[in-house]
């Protein structure tokens, strides 16, 4: 018999090939085969609304709406439309909420149809090659058992690639009607958040930064008290900004500006006023969504809270306890680039014990920090 193993080994790697180059275009909606891929991400204040409007924005201009998905607080419509529907489509989505993120990327289908092209050679060649061989087993007659099993095997595989190239240049061949029928037509994927309910405007992971900086803060005591605490406190701290939300730690001390004389630190009335406040904090901004959301290099209007510990330090140096702190705080961003961030906030600080009432005031605090 002229089959020799190489033989068998050759059709079978031509037959394991032809598997794994099994149609990848030939299936609808792929989306190379269109001009153009647009995605769009809106976060909405009025979020039924807006599904209520781009529904409607489906039905009356008529394009192919692909796939919907919805649940309680998103939704995503994927659709096919005609390339000159792209600004009307921007002109709604504007009127409807906020878009986040707006891209489009164009196919060159020239070249796609050409790659095609290019399969369906490829294909005939295998078609031809496994002819070939086909015909050649079949007219093998030195094998005395012509029906044998291993002789079957091999016809059925050389059979099975042929179809197998056959098919795939078909699918190949529906491809192209395809993308040459889409040349005009981009395919659309629109996601719409309720920004009411996601208040950081979007599902995604932590963008992590690494900023250090430095604040000044100033604490006006509401209700000072003799031999609780003074006015006023001021001091510096070291503010660590670790993302872009805005997340910090905030570590510093306030001491008063108008400290007891040495004679005053002797009456034992006044020894238990509070001389110093070190403070540990973390804290959180948001930006507004109705204020330009952070993404202006000025005057970025942001509202925020901090919560940690303060370990209180009076003149005759009796031992404290830590005491549990808390603020909320509004605050303008004066100057934002990619490297600085300049802001300024006013808070109301509240410590949580019973001396509260004559430490809790108002904080105001200013800060620098620089991308490290």
């Amino acid at each position: 018999m002229q089959i020799t193993k190489n033989m068998k080994i050759k059709h079978l790697t031509i037959f394991l090939l032809t598997l794994i180059t099994l149609p990848i275009c030939g299936q609808y909606y792929n989306r190379s085969s269109y001009a153009a891929n647009k995605s769009v991400r809106l976060y909405s204040a009025r979020y039924n609304s807006s599904l209520d409007s781009m529904d409607g924005f489906v039905k009356n201009t008529g394009v192919v709406l692909i796939k919907k998905n919805m649940d309680l607080n998103s939704s995503t419509y994927q659709f096919e439309m005609p390339d000159n529907l792209v600004s009307t489509l921007d002109k709604s989505l504007n009127n409807w909420g906020y878009i986040f993120s707006s891209n489009i990327e164009t196919n060159n289908l020239q070249k796609t149809i050409k790659n095609y092209e290019e399969e369906i050679d490829k294909q005939k060649r295998i078609i031809e090659n496994n002819q070939e061989d086909l015909n050649r087993l079949r007219m093998d007659t030195s094998d005395p058992k012509p029906g044998s099993g291993n002789r079957v095997y091999s016809e059925n595989n050389y059979i099975t690639t042929i179809r197998n190239a056959e098919n795939r240049i078909e699918d190949i061949k529906k491809s192209i009607d395809e993308t040459k029928k889409l040349g005009n037509t981009i395919y659309v994927t629109v996601e719409i958040y309720d920004d009411v309910a996601t208040p950081d405007g979007r599902k995604q992971k932590v963008s992590w930064v690494n900023m250090p900086g430095v604040s000044y803060s100033f604490l006006q005591v509401e209700n000072p008290k003799l031999g609780i605490s003074h006015e006023q406190y001021a001091g510096f701290n070291l503010k660590y900004m670790f993302t872009r939300g805005k997340s910090y730690i905030e570590i510093g001390v306030l001491k008063p500006l108008s400290i007891l004389t040495s004679i005053e630190q002797q009456d034992p009335t006044l020894s238990n006023t509070k001389n110093d406040f070190f403070l540990i904090q973390f804290g959180q901004d948001f930006y507004s969504r109705h204020f330009g959301r952070g993404k202006r290099k000025f005057l970025n209007l942001y509202s925020g809270y901090t919560i940690g510990v303060m370990l209180p330090n009076q003149y005759n140096d009796i031992k404290q306890k830590s005491v549990p702190v808390g603020s909320l705080s509004i605050g303008v961003e004066l100057l934002k680039t990619k490297h600085v961030l300049l802001d300024t906030r006013a808070a109301y600080f509240l410590p949580i014990n019973d001396e509260n009432r004559n430490t809790r005031g108002l904080l105001y605090n200013a800060s620098l920090n620089f991308v490290f």
